[in-house]
């Protein structure tokens, strides 16, 4: 959780406990697209991985569970690094760091791999992080943003606000809503041979009723920051639940991900 773009402050236990949801949540929901890129790029046999931006540690964890080799997982936020290490059931395998990412404190060609997820939004300079992950790999190593999403390419039927409201929220907190389009120039500028593309995947009826409840704890909030008041937040989410019920409700959310190799 490397957020680059706003003043890192001290956060409450309340504020730890609701990342630590969020972070959890969506790891369980990308966990498939995770495993491909893992697959991929060989991750089971490369000997030291560098997670950077690693938050409360979920994708640490399963990172260590996927591969021989060694972890080092970074993050900017003390508090955040504090709960990825006590909540490690690798840490006979993962070393963890305070760093930003962007002022990396390795040697050149020191990895095999440096991976991130959901973090390229939200730093200052994503060009700048991308270039000392590329340069902290070694040659033929790989550098990967394994999720990174594009509000801009939000589509929800029946029409309801998510998208405005999360871009406007996005913006407020410092990040890029729209980072995932620009993944192929950051890598390419960053000298890296790069494949983009995307990992998204259309939810039945079912899986959405399933999730409704977890997908609006995280929602909520972020609708009271933008001015809704309770009674318009739950209008919302009665219409949501009632599309999907009839059938008919349907969300598209581009993530995209880029795996660049150091020439």
């Amino acid at each position: 959780m490397q957020e680059m773009n706003m003043q890192i402050k001290e956060r409450s236990e309340e504020e730890i406990e609701n990342w630590k949801f969020r972070l959890r949540t969506q790891a369980s929901w990308t966990k498939d697209w995770r495993s491909w890129i893992y697959d991929k790029i060989g991750i089971r046999w490369k000997k030291l991985i560098l997670d950077a931006g690693c938050g409360s540690g979920e994708i640490t964890d399963e990172i260590a569970r996927c591969t021989l080799g060694k972890v080092v997982a970074l993050d900017l936020d003390r508090k955040m690094l504090d709960v990825a290490r006590d909540n490690s059931s690798k840490k006979n395998k993962v070393t963890f760091v305070n760093c930003d990412i962007q002022h990396l404190p390795f040697k050149n060609d020191t990895f095999d791999v440096a991976l991130c997820n959901l973090v390229l939004m939200w730093v200052a300079s994503p060009e700048r992080a991308v270039t000392e992950l590329s340069r902290v790999v070694k040659k033929g190593g790989i550098v990967a943003a394994t999720l990174e999403p594009d509000y801009g390419g939000r589509i929800d039927y029946p029409d309801l606000p998510f998208a405005e409201v999360m871009i406007k929220d996005l913006h407020n907190k410092g990040a890029d809503p729209y980072i995932g389009r620009k993944l192929k120039w950051i890598f390419r500028r960053a000298g890296l041979e790069v494949k983009i593309g995307i990992q998204s995947s259309l939810w039945d009826d079912k899986t959405m009723l399933k999730n409704f409840d977890d997908d609006w704890k995280m929602n909520e909030s972020v609708f009271l920051d933008a001015g809704f008041s309770k009674d318009e937040i739950e209008r919302i989410k009665e219409r949501e639940k009632d599309a999907i019920m009839k059938g008919i409700r349907l969300g598209f959310f581009p993530c995209f991900y880029a795996i660049g190799r150091k020439r």
